[in-house]
Protein backbone atom coordinates (compact mmCIF):
# COMPACT_ATOMS: atom_id res chain seq x y z
CA UNK A 1 0.00 0.00 0.00
CA UNK A 2 1.48 3.42 -1.52
CA UNK A 3 1.16 5.99 2.14
CA UNK A 4 2.98 8.77 0.61
CA UNK A 5 0.35 11.65 0.26
CA UNK A 6 -1.02 13.11 -2.42
CA UNK A 7 0.49 15.94 -4.08
CA UNK A 8 2.45 17.27 -7.11
CA UNK A 9 4.89 19.75 -6.11
CA UNK A 10 5.82 20.26 -9.87
CA UNK A 11 2.45 21.49 -10.76
CA UNK A 12 1.55 23.77 -7.78
CA UNK A 13 5.35 25.39 -9.06
CA UNK A 14 4.27 25.33 -12.78
CA UNK A 15 0.87 26.86 -11.50
CA UNK A 16 2.49 29.84 -9.80
CA UNK A 17 4.76 30.72 -12.91
CA UNK A 18 1.56 30.49 -14.79
CA UNK A 19 0.25 32.96 -13.07
CA UNK A 20 3.45 35.65 -13.14
CA UNK A 21 4.23 34.98 -16.93
CA UNK A 22 2.12 37.56 -17.93
CA UNK A 23 2.42 40.63 -15.51
CA UNK A 24 -1.36 40.93 -14.99
CA UNK A 25 -4.09 39.07 -12.63
CA UNK A 26 -5.96 37.48 -15.88
CA UNK A 27 -4.40 34.12 -15.09
CA UNK A 28 -4.66 34.43 -11.53
CA UNK A 29 -8.90 35.68 -11.92
CA UNK A 30 -9.37 32.27 -14.18
CA UNK A 31 -8.54 29.99 -11.17
CA UNK A 32 -9.11 32.05 -8.26
CA UNK A 33 -12.60 31.07 -7.48
CA UNK A 34 -11.39 27.30 -7.43
CA UNK A 35 -8.38 27.58 -5.44
CA UNK A 36 -7.24 28.60 -2.49
CA UNK A 37 -3.74 28.97 -0.29
CA UNK A 38 -4.64 25.76 1.36
CA UNK A 39 -4.94 23.78 -1.10
CA UNK A 40 -1.26 24.11 -1.68
CA UNK A 41 0.60 20.99 -0.30
CA UNK A 42 4.06 23.18 0.14
CA UNK A 43 3.48 26.16 2.08
CA UNK A 44 6.19 28.18 0.76
CA UNK A 45 3.72 27.80 -2.61
CA UNK A 46 0.82 28.34 -0.49
CA UNK A 47 2.24 31.59 0.62
CA UNK A 48 2.84 32.90 -3.28
CA UNK A 49 -0.47 32.31 -3.78
CA UNK A 50 -1.82 33.87 -1.17
CA UNK A 51 0.35 37.28 -1.70
CA UNK A 52 -0.39 36.65 -5.68
CA UNK A 53 -4.25 36.81 -5.11
CA UNK A 54 -3.69 40.37 -2.70
CA UNK A 55 -1.72 41.86 -5.71
CA UNK A 56 -4.53 40.79 -8.04
CA UNK A 57 -7.52 41.94 -5.65
CA UNK A 58 -5.69 45.73 -5.51
CA UNK A 59 -4.88 45.29 -9.62
CA UNK A 60 -1.13 45.68 -9.32
CA UNK A 61 1.27 44.20 -11.42
CA UNK A 62 2.26 40.64 -10.60
CA UNK A 63 6.17 40.23 -11.51
CA UNK A 64 9.33 39.63 -9.38
CA UNK A 65 9.38 42.69 -7.73
CA UNK A 66 5.84 43.13 -6.64
CA UNK A 67 5.79 39.75 -5.24
CA UNK A 68 8.48 39.84 -3.10
CA UNK A 69 7.16 43.69 -1.53
CA UNK A 70 3.99 41.96 -0.68
CA UNK A 71 5.16 38.78 0.76
CA UNK A 72 7.61 41.40 2.74
CA UNK A 73 4.98 43.62 3.90
CA UNK A 74 2.51 40.26 5.08
CA UNK A 75 5.61 39.25 7.01
CA UNK A 76 5.82 36.22 4.42
CA UNK A 77 9.18 36.68 2.87
CA UNK A 78 11.40 35.36 5.39
CA UNK A 79 9.47 32.30 5.48
CA UNK A 80 10.14 31.46 1.74
CA UNK A 81 13.31 32.44 2.04
CA UNK A 82 14.31 35.82 -0.08
CA UNK A 83 13.89 36.98 -3.58
CA UNK A 84 16.03 34.65 -5.18
CA UNK A 85 13.70 31.88 -4.13
CA UNK A 86 10.27 33.45 -4.99
CA UNK A 87 12.48 34.04 -8.13
CA UNK A 88 13.30 30.23 -8.18
CA UNK A 89 9.15 29.31 -7.20
CA UNK A 90 7.92 31.65 -9.96
CA UNK A 91 10.02 31.24 -12.88
CA UNK A 92 9.83 28.39 -15.69
CA UNK A 93 6.79 29.28 -17.53
CA UNK A 94 6.76 30.50 -21.14
CA UNK A 95 3.27 31.24 -21.35
CA UNK A 96 0.09 30.50 -18.81
CA UNK A 97 -1.79 28.68 -21.33
CA UNK A 98 -2.01 25.89 -18.80
CA UNK A 99 -2.87 27.92 -15.57
CA UNK A 100 -6.29 26.12 -15.74
CA UNK A 101 -4.51 22.48 -16.02
CA UNK A 102 -2.16 23.20 -13.34
CA UNK A 103 -5.05 24.60 -10.90
CA UNK A 104 -6.95 21.41 -11.42
CA UNK A 105 -3.72 19.13 -10.84
CA UNK A 106 -3.37 20.94 -7.46
CA UNK A 107 -7.26 21.15 -7.04
CA UNK A 108 -7.61 17.31 -6.85
CA UNK A 109 -4.40 16.60 -5.13
CA UNK A 110 -5.58 18.72 -2.25
CA UNK A 111 -8.70 17.21 -2.41
CA UNK A 112 -7.70 13.60 -1.96
CA UNK A 113 -5.36 14.57 0.78
CA UNK A 114 -8.78 16.22 2.22
CA UNK A 115 -10.46 12.65 2.01
CA UNK A 116 -7.53 10.89 3.62
CA UNK A 117 -8.12 13.30 6.13
CA UNK A 118 -11.74 12.92 7.02
CA UNK A 119 -11.48 9.01 6.80
CA UNK A 120 -8.31 8.78 9.12
CA UNK A 121 -10.07 11.27 11.77
CA UNK A 122 -13.14 9.39 11.53
CA UNK A 123 -10.90 6.29 11.88
CA UNK A 124 -9.23 7.34 15.18
CA UNK A 125 -12.81 8.82 16.81
CA UNK A 126 -14.01 5.06 16.28
CA UNK A 127 -11.13 3.49 16.88
CA UNK A 128 -11.22 5.25 20.56
CA UNK A 129 -15.41 5.34 20.61
CA UNK A 130 -15.46 9.12 21.63
CA UNK A 131 -18.32 9.59 19.23
CA UNK A 132 -21.14 7.64 17.97
CA UNK A 133 -21.31 5.94 14.48
CA UNK A 134 -23.86 8.43 13.33
CA UNK A 135 -21.53 11.55 14.37
CA UNK A 136 -18.36 10.13 12.82
CA UNK A 137 -20.41 8.84 9.78
CA UNK A 138 -22.04 12.68 9.18
CA UNK A 139 -18.94 14.09 9.64
CA UNK A 140 -17.27 12.39 7.07
CA UNK A 141 -19.97 12.50 4.75
CA UNK A 142 -20.27 16.54 5.33
CA UNK A 143 -16.86 16.77 4.15
CA UNK A 144 -17.43 14.34 1.65
CA UNK A 145 -20.10 16.59 0.14
CA UNK A 146 -18.14 19.71 0.67
CA UNK A 147 -15.72 18.65 -1.82
CA UNK A 148 -18.01 18.33 -4.67
CA UNK A 149 -16.47 14.96 -4.84
CA UNK A 150 -17.07 12.96 -8.25
CA UNK A 151 -18.70 16.66 -9.75
CA UNK A 152 -16.98 18.04 -13.32
CA UNK A 153 -18.81 20.98 -13.15
CA UNK A 154 -18.91 23.80 -10.92
CA UNK A 155 -22.42 22.70 -9.05
CA UNK A 156 -21.97 21.51 -5.70
CA UNK A 157 -23.33 17.74 -4.69
CA UNK A 158 -25.43 19.27 -2.49
CA UNK A 159 -27.25 21.33 -5.13
CA UNK A 160 -27.49 18.26 -7.01
CA UNK A 161 -28.80 16.18 -4.35
CA UNK A 162 -31.44 19.17 -3.48
CA UNK A 163 -32.82 19.36 -7.04
CA UNK A 164 -33.06 15.21 -6.97
CA UNK A 165 -34.82 16.21 -3.41
CA UNK A 166 -36.84 18.56 -5.30
CA UNK A 167 -38.08 16.40 -8.08
CA UNK A 168 -38.26 13.29 -6.41
CA UNK A 169 -40.96 15.03 -4.08
CA UNK A 170 -42.67 17.01 -7.39
CA UNK A 171 -43.10 13.82 -8.87
CA UNK A 172 -44.71 12.11 -4.91
CA UNK A 173 -47.19 15.43 -5.13
CA UNK A 174 -47.92 14.68 -9.47
CA UNK A 175 -46.58 18.05 -9.91
CA UNK A 176 -43.59 17.12 -11.71
CA UNK A 177 -42.97 18.18 -15.45
CA UNK A 178 -40.27 17.44 -17.60
CA UNK A 179 -37.41 20.17 -18.18
CA UNK A 180 -36.05 18.23 -21.64
CA UNK A 181 -36.65 19.36 -24.47
CA UNK A 182 -37.92 16.72 -27.43
CA UNK A 183 -36.28 15.69 -29.93
CA UNK A 184 -38.82 13.18 -32.06
CA UNK A 185 -35.58 10.82 -32.33
CA UNK A 186 -36.29 6.94 -31.99
CA UNK A 187 -34.39 5.54 -29.65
Amino acid sequence: MNSEIPKNLEAEKALLSCLCVEGNSNAYDSIASALKQDDFYDYKYGLVFKAIGSLASKGEAIDLISLCEELKTSGDLEQIGNAVDVMAITDGAQTSVSTKYFAKIVKEKSKLREIIKSFRIGLEEATAESKTSEEISGKVQSILLELDVGSDDKTPVTTSVNDLRSEFQQRLDGTYTKSAVETHIGH
